[in-house]
């Protein structure tokens, strides 16, 4: 298992914060749990053995053994051999296997970092006094916004936050510090996470 990386860590830190606000970053883990702390990625990639090699069986993962959705994404590597996906979205119960039993045969699970991360914004809108902006505050009200901003905020007020995977946040979100909604003031923050992108790829390794 030669690589200076393991997956056993899945990940889902926070690799830098953009922050939208003058009352500092908001740095908060998106709605997957994901915990926002720095975290190494390592990866071991799983070598086929040679048909001499005796695979120990505490290294084997039955198939019966992975999550519905770690079934569903070993099916789909059977089918297509390699897979890239974010690291926070791959069931640990296959990404933590060596190798997987199914049917009657073994497979080396290989799983790396490929060096590649998938941005996801955050976005909330927390009230404060209207004495906290003036004139030269970027602000905006709430119907000079576009359609597609509006949706946005207002899903971040009914759900204490909207998260944009692998897109950007509307600009009038971006470039405003303040939107005005029904006479309150609200603050956005905005935070950047970066998420690891993983190659995940079987191989048969015995029957």
């Amino acid at each position: 298992m030669g690589s200076a990386l393991t997956r056993r860590q899945v990940l889902g830190s926070v690799l830098s914060v953009l922050c939208v606000g003058s009352t500092g970053c908001v740095s908060m883990p998106p709605s997957s749990g994901r915990q926002s702390q720095n975290t190494t990625v390592q990866s071991t990639v799983v070598d086929s053995p040679s048909p001499s090699t005796t695979i120990p069986p505490t290294t084997v993962t039955s198939y019966r053994e992975l999550s519905d959705e770690g079934q569903a994404l070993f099916e789909k590597l059977l089918a297509q051999g390699t897979v890239e996906r974010p690291a926070d979205t791959v069931p640990s119960t296959l990404s933590d296997a060596e190798y997987v039993q199914f049917e009657r045969s073994i497979y080396a699970l290989t799983v790396e970092f490929i060096d590649q991360m998938l941005a996801e914004y955050t976005l909330r809108a927390t009230p404060v006094s209207a004495s906290a902006i003036d004139d030269e505050t970027e602000w905006v009200d709430f119907d000079a916004l576009s359609t597609e901003a509006k949706a946005a905020f207002e899903d971040a007020l009914d759900d204490g936050q909207h998260t944009v995977r692998g897109d950007t946040l509307p600009p009038q979100l971006v470039g405003n510090r303040y939107v005005r909604y029904e006479g309150t003031t609200h603050r956005l923050e905005i935070a950047l996470f970066e998420i690891p992108i993983w190659r995940l790829s079987v191989e048969k390794a015995s029957t």
